[in-house]
């Protein structure tokens, strides 16, 4: 299997082509496979989330908008998928038993989300009963719409997280099934008038912790306040994920020893924060990119200078992290 969803062509099962422009399969000597276009959209879908479990209520969603239909359609257009994949052993469309579909493209986590992806798991209620349970729900759904809107940034869809409601299951193994690297999970205590949300931030890798922190405030008006907290939370995830993607390059060996070199030697022009050095600091990361344009961390080090060109100081706690990566 080859190909990615972020192309319009790819090839499925080793001998199925997809065009998802043209909404056709074929094999690769150009005879035609018939789908019909509901099936197909139940694919292009599961494509475009391809090497992560897609629930039941997602695809529907995904699919029919809303409109009125039995599990029936969408299990008939999953067996009209793989009679057109050729796939009997459900090797490239698996189903996960009471969860919903994977589809499994060979590629990296990297390259099949294209950047940082997070899932928001459902907030856990602490006061015994359920009438917070629709503020909860009200909170990680509004999470989820906001943290969508980051340029970058893939999210997982609320059908797919809040499939775990209720779960015991280890934070990596739910990140593995999601195909996600971050997962935001919390819970709501109410105390008097006050609902206190406790939220944190997990690597899925290795379950360990990125951010924390907790925000209240009044219960008198809970729209507002959900409004007001979702705000806060949205806002501190933002750099936090950032944060965490800007270690996660610095971890990662450049292929050319060159553009390391001079990322290295930029550093401390860098960090001196003056005009002068910050100029020399980015004629060696242009050099550095120009070797190697896709070195993450050389861009986001030429970003904080033009940003520090721009703000004219940038205070010691947002820089960047100085360590530097280390070669394996």
């Amino acid at each position: 299997m080859v190909g990615s969803p972020a192309t319009a062509t790819l090839i499925l099962n080793d001998k199925v082509v997809v065009d998802l422009e043209g909404e056709t399969l074929r094999l690769e000597n150009g005879d035609a496979i018939a789908l019909r276009p509901q099936a197909f959209a139940v694919l292009r879908h599961l494509v475009q989330n391809a090497n992560r479990l897609v629930s039941k209520a997602e695809l529907l969603e995904a699919v029919w908008g809303g409109a009125a239909v039995t599990d029936d359609s969408l299990v008939q257009c999953i067996h009209e998928i793989r009679r057109a994949l050729g796939d009997e052993r459900y090797a490239v469309l698996a189903t996960v038993s009471r969860r919903g579909y994977r589809l499994s493209l060979e590629r990296s986590d990297e390259s099949a989300l294209g950047g940082p992806s997070i899932a928001v798991l459902p907030f856990a209620t602490m006061s015994g009963g359920e009438p917070n349970d629709y503020f909860a729900d009200g909170l990680v759904e509004d999470i989820i719409t906001n943290l969508s809107k980051i340029p970058g940034l893939f999210v997982i869809a609320r059908n797919s997280s809040f499939g775990f409601r209720g779960e015991k299951a280890d934070l990596r193994t739910i990140a593995a099934e999601l195909r996600v690297r971050y997962l935001l999970q919390g819970s709501l205590r109410q105390s008097g008038g006050r609902l206190r949300i406790y939220a944190q931030l997990v690597d899925g890798a290795s379950a360990t912790h990125v951010w924390a922190d907790r925000f209240e405030g009044a219960a008198t008006d809970v729209f507002d306040l959900q409004d007001r907290l979702t705000e806060q939370i949205v806002g501190s995830i933002e750099p936090s994920v950032r944060r965490a993607e800007i270690e996660r390059a610095h971890r990662k060996r450049p292929e050319s020893l060159d553009a390391y070199d001079l990322y290295l030697r930029a550093l401390p022009h860098a960090h001196a924060n003056t005009p002068a050095q910050t100029d020399k600091a980015l004629q060696l990361l242009a050099r550095s990119i120009e070797l190697q344009p896709d070195y993450v961390a050389a861009h986001g080090y030429a970003a904080w200078c033009y940003e520090s060109c721009a703000t004219g100081w940038i205070p010691q706690t947002r820089r960047p992290h100085s360590a530097t990566p280390i070669l394996r």
